[in-house]
């Protein structure tokens, strides 16, 4: 019995249980027919197309279809028919692309038949299976989309083999991350009296000492807050106090955490001292308690002792003396706690503790990125007001709350440290640069911002602490917890040198050579460099036990070594942003890289629900891809579809390889 049967030009070979397929379309080609078939399983033996000719036995290549009942109903939504046609309209060698790479068509057919008879058996519309909310759907739900996508991609690798130029890629031209250089913190920087655990804190944990040394000037800073100040005139009022906003930016696992902690630990121990003494004082307050309510019980049976005989005699002389004696008891002051820090709160408990901590505190964040987010939740708007006026340190603050009553805070100084990583901090670069709402001056407060470069090199150092420096250190730590002192001016030599160098800096603030978010930065140092020098100069002098005088030159030259060195920080920062064609551009490049987008993608499916960083709306994704495309990296095309144009972006074979 023959086994074969024919449809047009095509020979097919009978398998058992199968029935005959029919030719859909045939289009000649080159060498044979190109064609595609419905039905069942087949194998079509053709007339030996190279590209069906794929099986093992070279006798032919089995490709499964879609049914056409379930086809016709539901193409709308899965274009298998469409998808084939426009690829038999290919070359052959684009053809043999374009079905190599999507080779599942059984897997997929099976599965859309599974999800339609499902959706016939809940009788829902398997168009609407989107919007079903029915839990047992979810599985379901998600393989619908996932085939969706599948088909989409499809379709993109057609529309490449179809219109991508035909012409060679060059090399594209690369795109440039660099940041611009930072200037190296000298050993000799460091304050003396905790330099060497500032070293020994970097050398064992194997962490660029700029951490560390920053870290320790900000809370050492917070430590003096409004109880010493600087008046950088020798005759004007104008008064700075030292707290200071600080941040360090590096990598995850270049240790920022861990290295914060260290210099954190003499302020932990003040902490414990000062919640121990607290609890010593509650105890001799509920004591005092107690005394007066024992004398204001006694005092009440002895004057009512005396009522009783001033009733009798009527004479309430006697009586009224002693009546007034009562206003002599008096309860005794509540004690409040002694507060260093915070590690989290809201504006209004912060105030509160202000309210009894006048000289200041200091936030500590892990992550700063929190704290900036955290201004940007509903009904926390106010917060970035309340934080803008606490990095002055000098003013008061009032805050009025239907339910909270008023809130009156005499001296609003709150010094800040934190870490947080080069990409959520390039964001909030962006905003200031680009004069939105994040153009408010926050980000130019952080004053003892570092970003050094990381180290290069490792070495395993396993070795005790340096307990002699450390000692030191902490002894300077709690000295200047203890100290209180009338404002400080500069010596004669170094008011000489604060005037000339504040000269340099008005007349740099005024030419105009500088963008605008890195003036702002800068006009900020007209605190900065009178705190460090004031902060220098007191952590010197309680280290000697000497008492305090002027302000001295050697502490204000270190000062403005220190300005210099954050200057070249703050360029960084600003930086980090970028021109934004070049930034733009190169964000989407890491997305590409990163398998986000694949060839043949469209502009809408950059920014529609991603919200990736300068490609949130189709604005800046075409400037990104402008970039992009000068430099050779892709081609946006614009594809006649009947309607609505469509740009489809392609690929340099670099990125479809995943170079």
């Amino acid at each position: 019995m023959d086994n074969t049967t024919s449809r047009g030009a095509c020979t097919f070979e009978k398998k058992e249980g199968f029935t005959p397929p029919f030719l859909i379309k045939k289009k000649p080609s080159k060498n044979a027919n190109a064609f595609y078939l419905k039905g069942s399983k087949y194998l079509c033996k053709a007339e030996r197309d190279p590209l069906l000719a794929r099986s093992p036995t070279r006798e032919g290549y089995l490709i499964p279809l879609q049914r056409k009942d379930i086809l016709d109903r539901y193409k709308s939504r899965f274009k298998f028919e469409e998808v084939y046609e426009s690829i038999l309209e290919l070359p052959s060698k684009a053809q043999e692309l374009c079905i190599l790479k999507n080779l599942k068509i059984d897997q997929r057919t099976e599965k859309f038949i599974e999800i339609s008879n499902r959706c016939r058996e809940v009788n829902i519309p398997i168009s609407d299976l989107h919007r079903s909310h029915d839990p047992s759907l979810h599985l379901m739900k998600r393989d619908y989309e996932q085939l969706g996508d599948e088909i989409q991609q499809i379709e993109r690798d057609i529309d490449y083999h179809k219109n991508s130029p035909q012409e060679q890629w060059e090399d594209p031209i690369p795109l440039l991350d660099d940041l611009p250089p930072v200037l190296p913190l000298k050993t000799e920087m460091i304050p003396e009296p905790i330099r060497d655990w500032i070293m020994d804190i970097a050398e064992r944990m194997q962490i660029p000492p700029d951490f560390s040394a920053s870290s320790a000037i900000v809370v050492l800073g917070s430590l003096i807050g409004t109880k010493v100040g600087v008046h950088p005139k020798q005759k004007d009022d104008w008064l700075v106090y030292p707290n200071l906003w600080g941040a360090v930016v590096g990598r995850p696992s270049l240790l920022k955490s861990p290295a914060i902690a260290e210099v954190m630990k003499p302020l932990d121990d003040l902490v414990k001292e000062a919640i121990k003494n607290h609890q010593e004082e509650e105890l001799l307050y509920e004591k005092g308690l107690m005394v007066l309510e024992a004398k204001k019980n006694a005092f009440k049976g002895s004057l009512k002792d005396v009522a009783k005989r001033a009733s009798k005699s009527g004479d309430f002389s006697e009586f009224d003396a002693m009546y007034e004696e009562q206003d002599n008891f008096e309860a005794p002051e509540k004690p409040a706690q002694k507060r260093y820090k915070t590690e989290d709160g809201t504006v209004e408990k912060i105030g509160e503790i202000l309210q009894s901590n006048s000289q200041g505190i200091l936030i500590h964040r892990d992550e700063l990125s929190g704290w900036l987010k955290s201004m940007d939740k509903y009904g926390r708007e106010g917060d970035r007001a309340f934080y803008l006026e606490a990095w002055n340190g000098s003013g008061s603050f009032t805050v009025d709350r239907i339910g909270r009553g008023t809130l009156h805070i005499p001296a609003l100084c709150l010094s800040l440290l934190g870490g947080i990583q080069p990409g959520p901090l390039a964001s909030y670069v962006h905003q200031a640069r680009s004069g939105g709402s994040g153009d408010d001056g926050l980000l130019q407060r952080f004053q003892m911002l570092v970003w050094p470069d990381a180290p290069t090199t490792w070495t395993n150092v396993d070795r005790f602490p340096n307990s002699e420096a450390k000692n030191r250190a902490y002894e300077v730590f709690r000295k200047l917890s203890e100290l209180e002192a009338e404002p400080l001016r500069f010596s004669e030599e170094a008011q000489a040198l604060f005037d000339g160098w504040r000269e340099n800096l008005e007349k740099r603030l005024r030419s105009q050579e500088t963008m605008a978010s890195m003036e702002s930065h800068l006009a900020k140092y007209r605190s900065l460099m009178p705190s460090l020098a004031l902060i220098f100069y007191l952590v010197e002098t309680i280290d000697k036990g000497e008492s305090l005088d002027r302000i001295s030159l050697e502490s204000s030259q270190k000062a403005i070594e220190w300005c210099d060195y954050l200057m070249s920080h703050a360029k960084r920062l600003y930086s980090s942003a970028g021109e934004p064609e070049a930034k733009a551009g190169l964000e989407l490049l890491k997305k590409i890289q990163q398998g986000y987008l694949k060839e043949g993608f469209t502009p809408r499916d950059v920014y529609s629900g991603r919200h990736w960083f300068m490609l949130s709306n189709r604005n800046e994704v075409d400037i990104a891809l402008k970039e992009l495309q000068d430099l050779g990296w892709v081609r946006v095309k614009t594809l006649s579809t009947g309607g609505r144009p469509k740009v489809v972006v392609y690929l340099h074979p670099k990125l479809r390889k995943g170079k």
